[in-house]
């Protein structure tokens, strides 16, 4: 479901009645389910709306391709994205729910590269409510939910630079030396001597390994380009180097943030 898809032949269904209604004034198409109905155009077989049994209610299921997207019950709806936070998902909740869906940006809360741990977990935004795209959610037919606790408000977070520069103060000294080692070596990546860290992060504050690192920090960030030895790799500047240890601390210190709302 990551194409955009059309929706100009979509009907919007704001009600149990309306799916009801829908549904019934459909023709089936010869060799498909009686319960089956195409929705929109009769030539599109992925925009679909089906009775079911659920509980031993009948539940009417508007879906798009193989996904149940919006279920009609007579006392409520349920919509999900289906795992899927796509363009087609999006438009096609959009234009039958008749309600608005705006996408979480997560750069304008949480500064670029942190994670802290108690992120809600949002991908959109229905009618104004936060929802993710793995879970059902129920809604009344006006719109509201009817489970308020699983629609997180977002947290913006800003960073406390007294406390990052004390995290930092361990890798200064390291650094230092990445810039030196960049300056005698250049922009050329060193062999491989048999000891890549995957996570160099950890391995710092041992100055034994600190050459390892250098070699393992290049071979992680290095380019490549042609030269008169053809095909070779490079390390464009030694910031990259230090900003390859900057993502982990970022990602490993998630305490360094505060909570602004």
């Amino acid at each position: 479901m990551a194409f955009y898809i059309d929706s100009h032949h979509l009907p919007t269904l704001h009600h149990y009645k309306h799916a009801v209604d829908e549904f019934n004034s459909i023709k089936p198409v010869r060799g498909e389910p009686q319960s089956m109905r195409r929705l929109g155009k009769r030539s599109d077989r992925n925009k679909w709306i089906r009775k079911e049994m659920i509980d031993g209610i009948e539940v009417y299921v508007a879906g798009l391709y193989e996904s149940g997207l919006i279920y009609y019950y007579p006392t409520h709806m349920e919509i999900t994205m289906g795992g899927w936070d796509t363009m087609s998902t999006r438009e096609f909740l959009r234009k039958v729910t008749g309600k608005s869906l705006a996408s979480y940006d997560r750069s304008k809360h949480i500064p670029r590269g942190y994670m802290p741990p108690d992120e809600p977990r949002i991908d959109q935004f229905y009618n104004g409510y936060s929802i993710h795209a793995n879970e059902k959610y129920k809604f009344t037919y006006e719109g509201f939910p009817m489970e308020p606790d699983r629609h997180p408000l977002p947290k913006k977070y800003s960073v406390n630079r007294k406390l990052l520069a004390e995290v930092r103060k361990p890798f200064k000294e390291f650094y230092t030396y990445l810039e030196t080692m960049y300056k005698l070596h250049g922009e050329g990546v060193p062999e491989n001597d048999g000891q890549l860290y995957r996570d160099v992060y950890i391995e710092v504050p041992n100055k034994d390994k600190w050459w390892s690192c250098y070699i393992s920090i290049a071979h992680r960030i290095a380019r490549y380009k042609w030269d008169t030895k053809g095909h070779v790799q490079y390390v464009k500047s030694y910031k990259d180097m230090i900003e390859y240890v900057e993502v982990d601390i970022r990602r490993n210190n998630p305490q360094v943030l505060t909570v602004v709302w």
